[in-house]
């Protein structure tokens, strides 16, 4: 995570994913409306919001993300993966496998 002119700052290739951005704003700031149809029903993802980067792995970046509920709010690890870099790289075997 980088500091430029004071805000958190999380890069990815895209872009880059602010520190206090819920995944929403990210998605839509990259992909328009329809890049969040891509997610699954069941994850809302207007109420999670990144807090900061925890780790880089070779084909994977992992984020600690805060997911807001009725009764409170929860804290997770989530993993984020660039599905072209995995097919250039043949990494889909060792995706499976994790």
């Amino acid at each position: 995570m980088d500091l430029i002119g004071g805000t958190p700052r999380i890069h990815n290739k895209q872009g880059p994913l602010r520190s206090g951005m819920t995944l929403y704003e990210h998605v839509v700031e990259l992909c328009g409306e329809e890049g969040c149809r891509n997610f699954s029903k069941g994850v809302d993802i207007k109420k999670i919001k990144v807090i900061c980067t925890l780790g880089y792995g070779s084909y994977a970046k992992v984020y600690l993300v805060e997911k807001f509920n009725e009764t409170g709010s929860m804290f997770y690890a989530m993993k984020v993966l660039d599905k072209r870099d995995l097919k250039e790289k043949d990494y889909f075997s060792y995706v499976k496998l994790e």
